[in-house]
């Protein structure tokens, strides 16, 4: 934000200075005196216009929200149509209820009780009325949810997204409300809402991990969550600090993929950090880091390819690319 703010001002100045020199529309307004270019007279035209032009250049680019690299490989997300792999659980299908057979109706007999009534004891406290309305769980709001984004029902989702933190029983909810918020900003272009939501849940990811450090499900969210820091500091123009997240984001995906090898769903996760950090590496002008994390990653989506062509085909094909492109530029 303070990038784009300098950037706004230097715009300004230097469309003034443009102006100044070339006044476009003449002496309007206040008189203020001309600028001497001395030995650069003659090129006062070419100056000013440029000056003028390079002015309102800089405005735009800083007005508009920037964006990484269109080569930038996709993580999972509720917003987004979601990604299987082969370890993940089948999913649940109905079972067929077998059909109810008629019953012939018993006679009705008229029986003592099978134990006698207790006059002694405290009378029991009436349940919940079950003609009442039923209690909104935190797990259907967020299935809720998920069906407006897939119908773009932006206004509902946004409705419900207000709702959610309020049905969070548990860190882990708190987390994936706040993760859900983020994506939604994200998706709608407001990336420093997006900013401030994925860093709540980071902070709740934290949380989770220093409870469970074992847990490779709290290890694998807290990757998570610092790849969606990372982009959208990149996305900011604060490099150095994606830059920092996507490290972390890599140390703790070789740990998962250490312990975890055999899980296609970790591997991939491996190989998206790696070419996060990559990136950011090379955008920081680290071009021979870049190209090793590059290559890295190429091994894994190769792996992964070979055993799934059809899912990990395309990605592997992504992969090649960008180690292509860095190579180029790298020996030019």
């Amino acid at each position: 934000m303070v990038t784009r703010l300098i950037g706004l001002l230097l715009g300004l100045l230097i469309g003034a200075a443009g102006w100044m020199i070339v006044r476009p529309l003449g002496d309007v307004g206040p008189t203020l005196p001309p600028i001497d270019l001395a030995q650069f007279e003659d090129l006062r035209a070419l100056i000013g216009w440029g000056a003028l032009g390079l002015g309102a250049l800089a405005l735009v680019v800083n007005l508009i929200p920037g964006g990484r690299k269109p080569a930038r490989r996709a993580t999972t997300s509720p917003f987004d149509a979601p990604i299987t792999f082969a370890d993940d659980p089948p999913a649940a299908t109905p079972v067929a209820q077998p059909a109810v057979q008629p019953v012939a109706e018993a006679p009705l007999t008229l029986a003592p009780p099978a134990t006698p009534v207790r006059h002694d004891l405290p009378p029991v406290a009436p349940g919940p009325d079950p003609s009442g309305p039923p209690q909104e769980t935190f797990g259907q709001l967020r299935a809720v949810l998920r069906g407006k984004v897939r119908a773009e029902a932006w206004s509902e989702a946004g409705e419900i997204l207000q709702r959610l933190p309020a049905l969070a029983l548990t860190h882990h909810d708190r987390m994936a409300a706040a993760q859900d918020l983020g994506d939604f900003c994200r998706g709608q272009g407001r990336i420093e809402d997006a900013a401030e939501a994925y860093g709540q849940a980071l902070s709740y990811a934290r949380l989770i991990h220093e409870i469970e450090p074992r847990d490779p499900v709290a290890a694998a969210d807290l990757a998570g969550a610092l790849i969606n820091v990372g982009d959208m500091a990149c996305d900011e123009g604060r490099v150095d600090a994606g830059l920092g997240a996507y490290e972390e984001a890599v140390v703790l995906r070789r740990r998962l993929v250490a312990d975890h090898g055999a899980r296609r769903l970790d591997r991939r996760a491996l190989s998206v950090a790696l070419e996060r950090l990559a990136d950011a590496r090379e955008d920081r002008g680290h071009r021979v880091r870049a190209l090793d994390l590059y290559r890295e990653s190429l091994e894994l989506a190769g792996a992964l390819a070979a055993e799934d062509p059809q899912r990990y085909g395309q990605e592997l094909q992504s992969t090649r690319t960008r180690l292509s492109e860095l190579e180029a530029r790298l020996s030019a």
